[in-house]
């Protein structure tokens, strides 16, 4: 089953492919939002079985979801995630899949803050 993100402001579509997905106002993001409350990087979806994560990856104003400040957290179908103003509800895409398509994620800790944060310490917060 695939998964996709719908801002709820500009009605985007967002496809949730690959392992991995940055988001934030930074413009080597995934998923960019314009919103000046969020971080240049402010949180990572990771695929995780047939589902999604969210990890907030040290933002400054906090990742919410349903209404409740999360760390991290198992997405559902219909969970809304709100990153400063914008909100993002997490839904079941029927589109086709595109095999093409892979996310990149990088062996520094550096470029993949919240995937090696588990494993390595990190030594400079934002």
């Amino acid at each position: 089953m695939r998964f996709r993100l719908r801002n709820f402001t500009d009605k985007n579509l967002y496809p949730l492919t690959g392992l991995l997905k940055q988001l934030g106002r930074g413009m080597d993001c995934d998923i960019v939002i314009p919103d000046p409350a969020a971080s240049r990087l402010h949180a990572r979806l990771e695929k995780a079985g047939e589902g999604w994560v969210i990890v907030d990856l040290e933002s400054r104003n906090g990742t919410i979801v349903n209404g409740e400040s999360v760390q991290e957290k198992i997405l559902n179908p219909g969970d809304v995630i709100q990153i400063g103003g914008t909100s993002l509800k997490f839904e079941i895409d029927d589109q086709l899949e595109d095999p093409g398509e892979s996310t990149r994620a990088g062996s520094n800790q550096a470029e993949t803050p919240g995937v090696f944060s588990r494993l390595f310490s990190r030594k400079n917060k934002k």
